[in-house]
Formats: C-alpha cells, sequence, structure tokens
C-alpha cells in the first residue's frame, strides 16, 4: 500500500479472509480486523461468533459490524470512546453487549435494531442520545445509570419486548416520544416518571402512547400534552379533559381513524397545528372556556 494513503473506506478488506499481509506503515491486520491508523478498517471473517475489537481502537464506526448473521458476542475494550450510528443494525444472533466504562455518551442512533436481549449500560455514561436503542426488538430489560441527566428523542421507540426499565432522578431533560410502541413495558422504576393508562408520564407531562389502540382515558394527574404522542392511533373518539393545560403541535398528528373531539379543557390551540392529517375528523365539540383557530369548513362544530 503507498506510503501517500490517507484514508482508506470504512469495509474495503471486508471477507477477505486469506489475508495475511499489509505492507503499509499505518494499515495493519490486528486479529480479525484491517486496522488504519490505529482504527477499525475492515472485518476479514463476516462468519466469525465472536470478535474480540483490539485495545486501543478508539472508535467503531457507523455499521461496523451491522448483518452479520452469526456473531454471537462482540468485546469491546476499555480505549473506545465513541460509537457510530447503528453499529449492530440488524445483526440478530447478538445476546449481551457489555459497554466499557470508556464511554460517556450513547451516540445517536448507536445501537438502533440491534437484536441483543441484553445491554449493559457503564456507569460513566451522562446522556443517552436521540433514538439510541430504537427497534431493538429483543431488549427486555435496561438499568439506566446513575449520572445520566439526558434522555433524548425516541431512545428507546418499538422497543416491544422491553418490559423494565430503571431511570435514576439525575434525569432532568426527556426528550419526546422515549418509550412509544414499547407495547410490553410494565414497570418503570423511578421518582420523576411513571406508567399509567398505557401512557409514559413526566411529572405532569403526557409523553408517550406506550400501545396505540382505540380507545384512551387521559389521566386527571396530567396537564401537558406533548407533540407526537397520538400520532398513527387508531382512536375514532378523544376527550380532552379539563385538567389539560397545554397541548403541543402534532400531539395528534396522522390519526387517520378519529372522528370526533371533544374538548372540555380552557385552551387556545390552532387546529391545522395540532390536528394535521386527520382525514376523518368531522364534529368538534367546544367548552366555552376553550378557543379553537383556524377550522376547516366541513367540520361540525358544537359549543356546549
Amino acid at each position: 500500500v503507498s506510503k501517500n494513503l490517507k484514508k482508506i473506506q470504512a469495509k474495503v478488506f471486508n471477507g477477505c479472509t486469506s489475508l495475511k499481509i499489509i505492507e503499509s506503515p499505518l494499515v495493519k491486520i490486528d486479529g480479525n480486523f484491517v486496522l488504519f491508523n490505529y482504527e477499525l478498517s475492515s472485518i476479514l471473517d463476516l462468519e466469525a461468533k465472536e470478535y474480540i475489537i483490539p485495545y486501543g481502537v478508539k472508535n467503531i464506526p457507523d455499521l461496523f459490524f451491522s448483518k452479520l448473521d452469526l456473531v454471537e458476542k462482540i468485546v469491546i475494550p476499555c480505549t473506545v470512546v465513541n460509537i457510530g450510528q447503528s453499529v449492530f443494525l440488524d445483526s440478530c444472533n447478538i445476546k449481551r453487549i457489555e459497554i466499557p466504562e470508556s464511554i460517556t455518551k450513547i451516540g445517536v442512533l448507536a445501537f438502533q435494531h440491534c437484536w441483543a436481549e441484553e445491554i449493559i449500560l457503564p456507569k460513566s455514561i451522562k446522556k443517552i442520545s436521540f433514538g439510541a436503542f430504537k427497534w431493538c426488538p429483543n431488549l427486555k430489560k435496561i438499568i439506566i445509570p446513575e449520572r445520566v441527566t439526558t434522555i433524548e428523542n425516541e431512545a428507546f421507540q418499538d422497543c416491544q419486548s422491553l418490559y423494565e426499565v430503571t431511570i435514576p432522578n439525575n434525569v432532568i431533560t426527556f426528550g419526546y416520544s422515549i418509550f412509544t410502541g414499547c407495547s410490553a413495558l410494565k414497570i418503570i422504576n423511578s421518582d420523576s416518571c411513571r406508567l399509567e393508562n398505557d401512557f409514559f408520564i413526566i411529572k405532569d407531562i403526557l409523553d408517550s402512547a406506550i400501545v396505540k389502540k382505540e380507545e384512551y382515558i387521559i389521566p386527571k394527574t396530567v396537564s401537558v400534552i406533548r407533540s407526537s404522542v397520538f400520532e398513527s392511533c387508531k382512536l375514532k373518539r378523544i376527550t380532552i379533559p379539563e385538567n389539560i393545560k397545554i397541548i403541543e403541535n402534532y400531539a395528534f398528528n396522522d390519526m387517520e381513524e378519529l372522528e370526533k373531539v371533544v374538548i372540555d379543557a380552557p385552551l387556545d390551540i390552532d387546529f391545522l397545528k395540532v390536528f394535521p392529517n386527520c382525514p376523518k375528523l368531522k364534529a368538534l365539540v367546544i367548552s366555552k372556556y376553550a378557543t379553537v383557530r383556524n377550522i376547516p369548513s366541513g367540520i361540525v362544530v358544537v359549543r356546549k
């Protein structure tokens, strides 16, 4: 390999099982990997059941271990400080992943569609980024470490086997739709958030509809409905009770079956922003204390 080489695209040597020697000061073979400048570049044997990432590697590139049908175990050394996007996408035989203490942040979409049943988070992490564990179909339980202060949007969305979650009291920033679609979720261990009536609730804020279903009762303990909570739900009718003080835009987006809305709460809302893409919505019953602007023609409005 030329001495002037400055970059090698990821996976260039993937599957080159006979490759034994690379003559280059920046490229070398270490176990089952080709390293460029001491970072992961390619996997030689794509049918191995176990991969041990070499000590000294700092980054795992995007999609690096994706679509490996036979891999069961990946050992991550304590030198790794960054995990890229969708690193384990559709590698469906991985059972367990343990993340080292060198990691302080779980990055955007890092474990998206990872099939592991167990993911052990280190005590060192402080942030779980957007979609970090989105669509992990086999993940059953997660313990979020004490130092975590931020959980971003859709962090665990559509983890359909997720049953139990532990959330520390240090979390002060919650994103949107964190547990939307987690239909198996039954236990949340936390003082700051809870499950109630198939909703994930942060103090008095309705954040996620755990199960997308045809009928909901909005809890009386809630005062805020966040954006996208009811997105794509199959509801035909919903009553917004008096305890609701704020409804964020797009809270009822893409509700194709919604036919009637009753608003008992003293709200001031823009219909087109709160109920976009609800083609069957034809009836609106509004409290005398509520104001609804930009109601489309063709919707029957009843004041009470």
